[in-house]
């Protein structure tokens, strides 16, 4: 016997692609320690950056530590990262069902941020609704490692 999945089926359980609207970008205070960005052989200083947009996803449920993809070009045309493809450049905590705001962080190197306004190109995020995949832990990301005395249970 044949058993048919409606598209119900798909959407409980695969990946949701999300939209990016009106990218907005603001340089922040680095979190201590974060000091350089390694490109290739040589070391850049850092310029962090949290890029807020308008966020619009389909499903039903809150989607919880979203990849964001997508490609940063400075105003010369660079990447600012080393890749060529699009590539998960940062994460969201928790992206609410429908239309939202969101925020992120991207870390870029000192020299390339100097030149002007970055160029975004094919940003969004893909996440899970409800959480992550079966089997891949609660889904929540925390400062907690396993090797970490100050952290009393794991997330997981």
């Amino acid at each position: 016997a044949a058993v048919l999945l409606g598209g119900g089926a798909a959407g409980a359980f695969g990946p949701v692609s999300v939209r990016f609207d009106n990218l907005r970008v603001d340089t922040v205070p680095c979190k201590q320690g974060t000091v350089t960005v390694t490109g290739g052989q040589r070391n850049f200083g850092a310029r962090c950056l949290e890029i807020t947009a308008d966020a619009s996803n389909p499903s039903k449920k809150p989607l919880l530590n979203a990849d964001v993809f997508g490609r940063v070009y400075d105003a010369n045309g660079e990447a600012v990262s080393d890749v060529e493809e699009n590539s998960r450049i940062s994460y969201i905590p928790r992206i609410e069902p429908g239309e939202s705001q969101v925020a992120f962080s991207l870390i870029i190197p000192e020299q390339q941020a100097k030149l002007g306004p970055l160029e975004f190109v094919g940003v969004k995020a893909s996440g899970f609704p409800g959480g992550v995949l079966p089997g891949q832990g609660s889904g929540v990301i925390t400062d907690c490692d396993e090797f970490d005395d100050e952290c009393e249970a794991l997330p997981f």
